[in-house]
């Protein structure tokens, strides 16, 4: 009986050991190959990526890429001496005088002076060919 219980033990840990307990391995490589897969873009155009001053908030360091959504993020800074209170910002999108799309940032609800925090807002389109951006400070 005791030889019995080995070789089934034996058996049950080898067969345990052959199948990987149950990993599956996956080493083929389609990075690149996946057609679904969007190329990055990036838009460096002049009036998009300027720093920019709306009250005593200065927008600054803003990036807009493209990788299947389009991603907004700037720095918004308080220069002034007083906390600034809002609700949101609007941050209206144009390609030429035509306003492509109205984005909505939310940061909380106010800003200490001194204080300085990342804005983003993501778009499902592709917004790199935008000429110019305007940020708007909604109470």
């Amino acid at each position: 009986m005791k030889k019995i219980m080995l070789i089934t033990m034996s058996v049950l840990v080898s067969l345990g050991l052959l199948t990987g307990c149950g990993k599956k391995k996956n080493d083929t490589n389609n990075e690149g190959n996946n057609p679904s897969q969007e190329e990055v873009k990036v838009n460096t155009s002049e009036d998009v990526i300027k720093d920019q001053q709306v009250e005593t908030l200065l927008f600054e360091q803003t990036s807009l890429i493209y990788d299947g959504n389009s991603t907004l993020e700037t720095t918004v800074t308080n220069t002034g001496s007083e906390v600034v209170n809002f609700s949101s910002f609007n941050i209206h999108v144009m390609d030429g005088d035509t306003e492509m799309v109205v984005l909505h940032g939310f940061i909380g609800d106010s800003i200490q002076p001194g204080e300085s925090i990342i804005l983003s807002s993501t778009y499902g389109d592709d917004l790199t060919k935008a000429t110019s951006i305007t940020y708007e400070i909604v109470r």
